[in-house]
């Protein structure tokens, strides 16, 4: 892969699954223009005279692989950045701490061992099919993807004051976990700093497509401190630091 700095002059794709995690990065672009595909919204624009797009995925991996893919077909990007709010699984993190995802996995990826009917499986019983699966066709399958180390590193020379700024794992699936034991075990297993619902499917995209990306989260919630609640105040913190990310990126070109 080539390397991303000096930027080529291709488009920052920069993706957020709600309303309260892209619209501040949205309002933040000059000569804004919309554009839908289906019900996919982007806002394409500039920051600092420097092309970059706002996409809405909506929550889930199916959503964010599409518009992931729709933004590599439509507007060929430079890069991609997935961003937003995160539950955290690792008791030294808490709200507000971000979190640079340089390693992410897969959350929903298990195996079962068979039990009879009426007997059912303990969580410490299920296992994971490693960092790869090969299929019967021969192709790789992979279950641990990483962000761009050049993106990992513009993103750590950005100031972050709001908690602590820190490389992690951060791992994705369609579930939103409260059982203390299951957010416990998926940590152990994983080491997973926090969990939402995205990133690793547009990491996929993205490796099938050639396409630097970094998944950045905010600790937005909780379930080991009680007290730590989700708020949609977490997610704008999210964009305003992304926001100087970009800015620093593109600086750099």
């Amino acid at each position: 892969m080539d390397k991303i700095f000096p930027l080529s002059g291709k488009p920052i794709v920069v993706i957020g699954p709600m309303a309260c995690e892209i619209e501040y990065i949205a309002s933040r672009l000059d000569s804004p223009r919309e554009v839908n595909f289906g019900g996919y919204h982007f806002t394409v624009g500039t920051v600092d005279d420097y092309p970059v797009i706002a996409a809405r995925s909506l929550i889930g991996m199916v959503n964010s692989a599409v518009t992931t893919a729709l933004a590599i077909r439509e507007f060929d990007p430079a890069m991609s950045i997935i961003q937003g709010t995160a539950g955290g699984h690792d008791p030294e993190r808490h709200k507000n701490d971000m979190i640079l995802g340089e390693r992410l996995v897969e959350l929903g990826n298990f195996y079962t061992p068979h039990r009879d009917e009426g007997r059912r499986t303990r969580i410490e019983d299920w296992y994971t099919p490693g960092e790869e699966i090969m299929t019967d066709e021969g192709i790789r399958r992979f279950t641990t993807l990483f962000s761009d180390e050049e993106l990992l590193e513009a993103a750590e020379e950005t100031p972050y004051n709001a908690g602590k700024l820190v490389r992690g794992t951060i791992g994705s699936a369609d579930l939103w976990n409260k059982e203390i034991d299951r957010i416990g075990y998926l940590h152990r297993i994983f080491e997973s700093d926090a969990e939402e619902m995205e990133g690793f499917a547009v990491a996929q995209v993205c490796m099938e497509f050639g396409v630097p990306m970094i998944d950045i989260r905010i600790v937005s919630n909780s379930e080991l401190y009680p007290e730590e609640v989700f708020s949609e105040d977490a997610g704008v913190i999210c964009q305003e630091y992304v926001y100087r990310v970009i800015r620093h990126m593109i600086e750099k070109k």
